[in-house]
């Protein structure tokens, strides 16, 4: 439980870290555990067979917005990647 608090917090400590100047480091603190949760996600979500998958769920009243928060999970998760990655490439002149 408390490996999962540390985890969730790391972005908060990159953005401290982004605002000190270490743009690497923060990249990385937001890469990896939001990099980790996207692929984690997206297999669980689109790729696998079980009762998860989006495509092969059965009809119910939950499908429509378990399908939506989904996909909207994927594309912030994927956000959130593009963003570290421009931290961690970002250049000061």
């Amino acid at each position: 439980m408390l490996l999962l608090i540390v985890i969730n917090l790391l972005p908060v400590a990159a953005l401290i870290a982004f605002t000190k100047g270490h743009y690497k480091l923060a990249g990385c603190m937001i890469v990896i555990p939001l990099g980790v949760a996207l692929a984690i996600g997206s297999n669980t979500h689109f790729l696998s067979t079980g009762i998860d998958n989006v495509f092969h769920m059965p009809p119910r009243d939950l499908r429509l917005p378990f399908q939506v928060s989904a996909v909207l999970l994927t594309v912030l998760e994927a956000l959130g990647c593009w963003i570290g990655l421009r931290m961690f490439i970002h250049h000061r002149k």
